[in-house]
């Protein structure tokens, strides 16, 4: 079950957000941004049909593969030294 929160952002007419001044609205708003910075370049669209889940998915993958052969090259490495 997922549990979730309603926050209100106010959008003024200067293009301004203005919110409760609460520390989960800091950490809510922190988070927020960090989210826009973060997909800079990707379309909504793309988002939408979860580009990000699927990057997520390809780096957990590669991630394994990416040390096993970082540790293959270190002992080959080691044994053309030793020989």
């Amino acid at each position: 079950s997922v549990t979730t929160k309603t926050y209100k952002l106010i959008l003024t007419t200067d293009g301004e957000v203005e919110v409760q001044n609460t520390p989960e609205m800091a950490e809510f708003v922190r988070r927020l941004s960090a989210c826009v910075h973060a997909c800079e370049g990707i379309t909504t669209e793309e988002l939408e049909r979860g580009i990000i889940q699927d990057m997520q998915r390809v780096i957990n993958e590669m991630v394994p593969l990416i040390q096993d052969h970082k540790s293959l090259l270190e002992t080959i490495n080691k044994q053309a030294r030793a020989a």
